[in-house]
């Protein structure tokens, strides 16, 4: 938990993701349904944030190996959050 709190003071937001390939091959049109309907506007590839209409025009070769996730959420005032007492505990 410590090492979280230290990666928080240096960056001044926190992306919330939800996995939908992880090291696998995509089919753009299974992808795109998937994305379309989870009703989220972002997404992450590779690690680059792209809208889903960016995704769309996203070209995927068919031999490489992918890793996207949606953008559920993101905490900006991740330095000024209160933390429950249980998540402070030395043995998380």
């Amino acid at each position: 938990m410590e090492e979280v709190r230290q990666w928080a003071r240096k960056n001044p937001e926190v992306l919330v993701l939800s996995p939908l390939v992880q090291s696998s091959h995509v089919v753009s049109d299974d992808l795109l349904d998937k994305v379309e309907k989870s009703g989220y506007e972002w997404v992450r590839l590779d690690g680059r944030i792209l809208k889903i209409n960016d995704l769309a025009n996203f070209e995927f070769a068919d031999k490489t190996l992918y890793n996207v996730e949606l953008v559920v959420g993101k905490i900006t005032d991740f330095r000024n959050r209160i933390w429950p007492r249980w998540l402070m505990s030395p043995w998380i």
